[in-house]
């Protein structure tokens, strides 16, 4: 990238676990981290801007400047104001957790109802 390219600015909003502020300053998170390290191993410049969703679209759909927004399902409308990258998180399976003695229904423990 030639020095007078502005870096990428790599929009998130604030949505835990996907993407958030860290303490130390960093953005992290399920969709954020992996999405860092691979614009710094591709050696792509770029910087963190916290963004409302709609001033995201706006910002991508103008075409001026580098933007690219963290964290969007692809849909048609989407497609039509520009590219989408490979998957970065895919959902795992949510589940439950509760002390395996707790009754949950009927007198049945949360033991009885898993099959190990």
């Amino acid at each position: 990238m030639p020095a007078s390219e502005e870096p990428l600015k790599l929009h998130y909003q604030v949505r835990p676990p996907y993407s958030s502020l860290a303490a130390s300053g960093a953005v992290e998170g399920l969709a954020a981290t992996p999405a860092g390290e691979a614009l710094r191993r591709a050696d792509l410049p770029f910087r963190w801007v916290e963004t409302p969703p709609s001033r995201q679209l706006a910002l991508i759909q103008g075409g001026s400047g580098r933007h690219c927004g963290l964290g969007w399902f692809r849909n048609a409308e989407r497609e039509a104001l520009g590219k989408f990258s490979q998957p970065i998180y895919r959902d795992q399976p949510f589940g439950a957790i509760v002390r395996s003695e707790l009754p949950i229904a009927s007198g049945i423990r949360a033991s009885e109802t898993v099959d190990w």
